[in-house]
C-alpha cells in the first residue's frame, strides 16, 4: 500500500536550533565571579574608590555575560517540511533561507572542540555560490540524518518519516 502523496504547501516546523550551549559556560563562570565579588565588594564601599569599580564590575559583567548570552539566543535556524532558515541579530537583522527541494550536498565540518561536544557546522549546498552554514549544531549527527530524510522526501514529494512502500 502507498502512503499518501506528501502536499508540499503544508509547511510544518520540524525543529528550531540554536547553538551549542558550550558557548555559555565562560559567561555563566564569569557572572558567578562577578557577582559574588560584587556581593562581598558592596559591603565594603567605604572608599571613594570602590564605587567607580562596581560600575566597571557591572559594565563587565553586561560586556562578558549578557551580550554573548543576547548573540546566542537571537540566533536561530528553524527546520521545517519545505525549507531552512536561520535568523540572527537584534538591532541588524539577517535572514537566509533555502528550499530543501534545492539542496544537493550536505556536509558536516567539526573542530577538535566541536568534535568532543558532539556538536558541528553543518552546510547546505544547493550548488550556488553561497550555501547555508548552520553553526555550532548540538546532535550534528542527528540533526544532519533529518536534513537527509527530509532533502529526500522533498526530492521524491513524500511525507518525511514515511517510505513510499509500506
Amino acid at each position: 500500500m502507498n502512503s499518501a502523496p506528501f502536499e508540499p504547501t503544508v509547511e510544518q516546523t520540524v525543529a528550531v536550533l540554536r547553538g551549542h550551549g558550550r558557548v555559555l559556560v565562560f559567561p555563566f563562570v564569569v557572572s558567578l565571579i562577578i557577582v559574588g565579588g560584587g556581593l562581598w565588594g558592596i559591603r565594603q564601599l567605604d572608599d571613594p574608590w570602590q564605587l567607580p569599580a562596581v560600575l566597571l564590575a557591572f559594565l563587565g559583567f553586561v560586556a562578558l555575560v549578557v551580550v554573548p548570552w543576547l548573540r546566542w539566543w537571537v540566533h536561530t535556524t528553524t527546520i521545517t517540511t519545505i525549507r531552512v532558515f536561520t535568523q540572527r541579530g537584534t538591532l541588524r537583522r539577517q535572514y537566509h533561507e533555502v528550499l530543501l527541494s534545492r539542496v544537493i550536498d550536505i556536509s558536516v565540518h567539526q573542530s577538535i572542540g566541536q568534535s568532543v561536544a558532539g556538536s558541528g557546522n553543518i552546510s547546505l549546498n544547493t550548488g550556488l555560490e553561497q550555501s547555508l552554514v548552520i553553526t555550532d549544531v548540538a546532535a550534528v549527527a542527528r540533526v544532519r540524518a533529518a536534513l537527509a530524510e527530509l532533502v529526500h522526501a522533498n526530492a521524491h514529494g513524500q511525507r518525511p518519516g514515511f517510505s513510499s512502500t509500506n
